[in-house]
């Protein structure tokens, strides 16, 4: 049975391809997730792939076997289509606590290298305590974090929204 890794901080595009090129597959990127199926893009063609049986997030730690983002190997099976057949060592990734099995994480995003939070000051109201577990998140992932409040026009003084968003 095959495995997906956890991360290893060492990889990035030459040893990606460097693997690929060693194996009949080609190396591809996956753009969109659903159940059973994916979205991935190889060599700027975009491929609906189904995702190999035998894998398994088995002893990751996760529940997912492919999270946007990550590096996989697919074999072609007809045009535009294509089956996954390895998910390639992560770099790096976003998980949070599965809703049903918290001992387990769900990877939202595999291969990130930074989170762009994107709040409202007004309409919807910030929400303090969510941009704090999205910055939580970011930290534990090694990841750079940005916050980008938007409507700070609506705010009573810039000071209001200084003071808010203060590390």
């Amino acid at each position: 049975t095959a495995v997906i890794t956890p991360f290893s901080a060492h990889f990035d595009d030459s040893h990606w391809i460097e693997i690929a090129q060693e194996s009949p597959f080609l190396l591809g990127v996956v753009v969109e997730v659903s159940r059973g199926l994916c979205r991935a893009e190889v060599a700027g063609q975009g491929l609906v792939c189904d995702i190999r049986g035998i894998l398994t997030a088995e002893g990751t730690g996760f529940t997912n076997i492919v999270a946007v983002g990550d590096r996989v190997l697919i074999s072609l099976q007809e045009e535009n289509r294509g089956l996954i057949q390895e998910v390639l060592p992560r770099r790096s990734g976003l998980a949070r606590a599965d809703s049903f099995d918290v001992h387990l994480k769900q990877i939202l995003a595999a291969n990130v290298d930074q989170l762009i939070i994107v709040a409202s000051w007004r309409d919807p109201q910030f929400w303090p305590r969510l941009v704090d577990e999205y910055l939580i998140g970011a930290a534990r992932n090694n990841l750079k974090a940005i916050l980008c409040v938007n409507k700070v026009d609506l705010a009573e003084g810039v000071a209001e929204v200084e003071t808010a968003v203060a590390i």
